[in-house]
């Protein structure tokens, strides 16, 4: 019997079918099974059956390795394609962003051009305008000849004038603009943080008492702006007020008594107790009269100092009674004529009362304002020794002087004087003190 012979051609190829027709058996070289095969298996042609079978399997294991195999990478190519055309889109959308950008900065750039020429014709115009003498500045010659015709009038006639008006201010800061003598700042070796001045007080020999809230302390300062003492306070201390003759008082927040201190070094002498606990209590002491603002309950509480030091409660105002009527009491001033005024830090007014709770006057709106009339968020009040009323306007940065009554009379000092954070301002000696940031600045 003869025997088959198989033969297979394989060739390069690059895709799965081209594999497959190349793996194919020649069918006309197997053996031609006839009705004998069937019914009576030979020997030899059975063990070709066999081989050609597992040449068959072979053949399809090796069709799926390769499919699975191209399919792994058209999913590949499919993920490049994608990730391709995200890339495209991305750098189309950053052409546009880069685009509309361009187009902004050449709208800046105009606007800011046009800003320019605006300017310069502004300025064309102011010397313009400097150039020609207005009706303003021949007014203002003929008002100083008038002065100068004033000044050689005899003394009576000028008493005379005088006595027309009906109200002649003190000369302490109404007749003169304030300089600043000095400015120091009150950081020691010892502070952790950088000072915060919340309130200050000074004595006549010119010692200034400062409360560091930042640094838990009170500090003292000579009239040359050079440190004496400090002392570390248990609680946060809010106000410092003098008190008898060589002290001072000092409140702390949450604290129900005075801390009273000595002014030649600061050692803690006494604690005399208030009863008043609260976040701000706002301190004022004159002569034997001391006032203390509640921040929380709003009320007003007038003391008397007895014999043996110790504070006798003579009444309370409460805003429950209708004017005044306070939101947040925060710094408070007993003038020389016994008004108590109090500056309401939400209110944004300076509240001014008599000791039986009687209200005299407002100054300032319930809304915060930088207009004639209004204050933002006032801070420190004092009075100088002729009454007239001293508010620090502290998001204005300004000084508001007032007449006794409550009247406006001009800005004392603006921002263009070095005032920024105004926050507590006293008068001693005819010096105004401001407590400004970290620093004192003194003017006269």
């Amino acid at each position: 019997m003869p025997t088959a012979t198989t033969s297979a051609v394989l060739k390069k190829s690059k895709s799965v079918g081209d594999i497959t027709e190349f793996l194919q058996v020649d069918e006309d070289l197997l053996p031609q099974q006839t009705p004998a095969m069937c019914d009576k298996p030979m020997g030899h042609e059975n063990e070709h059956l066999a081989i050609c079978s597992g040449i068959s399997k072979d053949k399809d294991r090796q069709i799926e390795l390769l499919q699975s195999e191209v399919n792994a990478k058209e999913r590949e190519l499919n993920k490049y394609a994608s990730q391709h055309a995200d890339l495209r889109v991305r750098h189309t959308d950053q052409t546009k962003e880069v685009t509309q950008l361009s187009e902004h900065n050449k709208t800046l750039s105009d606007q800011l051009s046009s800003r320019d020429n605006s300017v310069m014709e502004l300025k064309d115009r102011i010397k313009e305008l400097e150039s020609k003498p207005s009706k303003d500045v021949e007014e203002m010659k003929e008002l100083k000849n008038e002065i100068e015709q004033l000044k050689c009038k005899p003394t009576e006639d000028v008493h005379e004038e005088s006595s027309k008006s009906t109200y002649t201010p003190g000369t302490t800061f109404i007749a003169k603009k304030p300089k600043e003598v000095k400015t120091y700042y009150t950081k020691v070796s010892i502070d952790k943080k950088e000072p915060w001045i919340r309130d200050i007080a000074v004595d006549e020999a010119g010692n200034v008492f400062v409360v560091d809230s930042n640094n838990n302390c009170v500090k003292c300062f000579d009239q040359l702006g050079q440190f004496k003492w400090i002392r570390k306070l248990e609680n946060l201390p809010c106000n410092v007020s003098l008190f008898s003759q060589g002290h001072i008082a000092v409140t702390e927040e949450m604290s129900t008594s005075l801390d009273i201190l000595r002014t030649d070094d600061g050692f803690k002498v006494n604690e005399i107790e208030h009863g008043v606990s609260c976040l701000w209590p706002c301190l004022a002491v004159s002569g034997d009269t001391v006032v203390l603002c509640d921040s929380d309950t709003k009320n007003v509480h007038i003391y008397k100092i007895s014999s043996d030091y110790k504070l006798v409660m003579m009444r309370t105002i409460s805003p429950q009674q209708g004017k005044p009527s306070f939101l947040l009491p925060h710094y408070v001033h007993v003038t020389s004529d016994q008004k108590v005024l109090v500056s309401d830090l939400f209110t944004n007014t300076v509240q001014a009362l008599t000791l039986q709770g009687d209200h005299i006057f407002t100054y300032g709106t319930s809304t915060s304002g930088s207009g004639l009339g209004q204050l933002a968020h006032p801070y420190g009040v004092c009075s100088d020794p002729e009454d007239n009323i001293l508010v620090a306007d502290y998001n204005n940065k300004r000084v508001v002087l007032l007449t006794p009554d409550g009247q406006f009379v001009k800005y004392l000092l603006t921002m263009g004087d070095g005032v920024d954070t105004p926050r507590s301002i006293t008068v001693t000696n005819r010096l105004l003190y401001i407590a400004d940031g970290s620093r004192v600045s003194v003017f006269d």
